[in-house]
């Protein structure tokens, strides 16, 4: 039978097709409370399979074992709702489904923090199912999906017993023991977890296993690797035996480099102080310098003569740091003196001056204060507040680009969308950059400042462990999280580049609207410059 948009099965209406395979079709629907689910539909050869499944699966009750939530029978056959998973797509269009093939397809491979966090996620629903003497039979890609940001392991048709004897999955995720004929245990689940590992990794299909892509060396990523490769050639029996092969392995040979940000901080430290030095003894310095400027003049085998004047000018800087330190001693006595005999008195301080000082007092809080109300206003204006969590699975998954890769892509690229990851870069040819273009270029060259992308990773990660409803969540993270509000920032200011990239035209209200955009951003990033100018203002008035 033939199911449309608008049609009502299982007590939902149908919105869109999402899915469509051997077994059946996966559709996005509504439920009676204007809840979204994913309602499956079961092809009839299918069915008796399927509904024994959902029997076995029906007890297994856990946050990373994808809810079942009402299963019909009738005449048109067999279907049930489950959770839906989040929308990938970027604002509005068509709703994707938010799985790891669907991630792969349009992302790429994946970074190593965001493998290890779905890794464990996959682990703790695998340890529910085998709990009960389950086995799934059919991990891949394609049935890892995010809902409300947390992976799941989702699709129940194949799972069976420990020990079912039936020859059922995916080729390229199926176990050397189960084509030979073996019943399906929990190492065959495990095996297909390091399947699914590898292609987040390397972005290649199972089949490609174990080549790895050019631009990937055996290093990246030791721990994934080592779990990749040892659960592809020896069977790991439990959770706890997978999590073994990710743990990272020390030695004692391994050297401890020096913190970077620390050494950078001494570097600092000494520079500042050396230029204290060099401040105290400019004489010495200036005399040294002539002395090395006609050193230069002559072989390095022939004395130097020093003139007269630099000779005098050495000679006489001999003692500057000495006199330096005499001068400040008198002077400090001889303010002693003054306070002692109430020369110097305390000047009453003026009411100006002195709502001015409280201002100094609370420059940090007001400012902070001052940037997310401005962030606020802003969001509430693009309705960020209000289309129902739709923009959270975007930033979840949002990829970053650097200056440098904008920068390519403004000036050798005609793609459309240009500003995206995944345009990439054609070889870089000679391109006369449109009136546009160079406005486009001038305009982010002064206002881009780069992300930490570790940070936002860490973000995104601590965001997506979150449950609860989407539109929610959305708004917690968009009115308390900085790294992530510059996030939300980032994709609006590209959709705007796109949108005037595409038209070909720049009107002055777009260019005012953009540098307001990526003034506000960077000020989310280095929130110490917006204090210094809401300070700035407020003095002035």
């Amino acid at each position: 039978m033939e199911f449309k948009a608008g049609d009502k099965l299982c007590n939902c209406t149908l919105i869109q097709k999402s899915g469509d395979g051997a077994y059946g079709e996966v559709w996005l629907a509504e439920d009676i409370i204007g809840s979204r689910v994913a309602v499956k539909i079961l092809h009839g050869k299918y069915s008796d399979r399927e509904v024994a499944g959902l029997k076995r699966y029906k007890d297994c009750n856990h946050p990373n074992l994808l809810k079942i939530r009402y299963v019909e029978i009738n005449e048109k056959g067999v279907c049930y709702t489950m959770d839906a998973a989040d929308d990938l797509n970027e604002g509005p269009g068509d709703y994707q489904p938010d799985t790891l093939a669907n991630r792969l397809n349009k992302f790429g491979r994946l970074e190593g923090e965001e493998i290890a966090a779905l890794v464990e996620d996959l682990l703790s629903g695998l340890e529910e199912l085998h709990k009960h003497g389950l086995v799934h039979r059919d991990i891949k890609p394609d049935n890892i999906l995010w809902v409300n940001g947390r992976a799941t392991l989702a699709d129940v048709g194949l799972i069976a017993n420990d020990g079912a004897n039936s020859l059922a999955g995916t080729p390229g995720f199926l176990s050397p023991q189960v084509l030979e004929g073996n019943p399906a245990e929990a190492c065959d689940d495990f095996y297909a977890l390091g399947k699914v590992i590898y292609c987040a990794m390397t972005g290649l299909d199972a089949k490609e296993y174990p080549s790895l892509p050019a631009d990937m060396t055996i290093s990246v990523d030791a721990n994934l690797n080592r779990a990749v490769r040892e659960s592809c050639s020896h069977p790991v029996s439990s959770a706890a035996e997978f999590r073994k092969l990710l743990a990272e392995k020390k030695t004692g040979s391994e050297k401890k480099h020096f913190p970077r940000k620390m050494l950078l901080k001494i570097i600092l430290v000494v520079s500042g102080f050396a230029g204290v030095l060099c401040w105290i003894s400019a004489s010495k310095q200036n005399a040294v310098q002539s002395a090395m400027q006609e050193a230069g003049k002559h072989s390095a085998n022939q004395p130097v003569q020093i003139d007269s004047a630099a000779e005098k000018r050495f000679d006489g800087s001999q003692n500057a740091e000495a006199d330096f330190q005499n001068k400040q001693h008198s002077i400090e006595q001889r303010l002693n003196k003054m306070e002692k005999m109430h020369i110097v008195q305390p000047v009453p301080i003026d009411p100006e001056d002195e709502e001015k000082l409280k201002l100094l007092q609370n420059v940090d809080k007001d400012a902070a204060e001052d940037l997310q109300k401005t962030i606020t206003s802003l969001f509430e204006r693009l309705g960020f507040f209000t289309d129902n969590g739709k923009l959270l699975p975007v930033l979840l998954n949002y990829e970053l680009l650097t200056t440098i890769q904008m920068r390519d892509l403004l000036w050798f690229s005609d793609r459309n969308p240009r500003i995206v990851p995944s345009a990439g870069v054609p070889p870089r040819t000679s391109k006369n950059l449109s009136a546009v273009e160079q406005q486009l270029f001038s305009i982010l060259i002064n206002y881009i400042p780069e992300f930490d992308a570790k940070a936002v990773k860490a973000r995104q990660l601590l965001w997506r462990k979150k449950t609860g409803n989407p539109q929610q969540l959305q708004k917690a993270m968009l009115t308390s999280d900085l790294i992530m509000q510059a996030v939300a920032l980032d994709a609006v200011i590209r959709s705007g580049l796109n949108s005037i990239l595409r038209n070909n035209k720049l009107s002055d209200n777009d260019k005012k609207e953009l540098e307001y955009l990526l003034k506000l951003r960077y000020y989310l990033l280095t929130p110490e410059m917006y204090k210094l100018e809401y300070l700035s203002k407020k003095l002035k008035h």
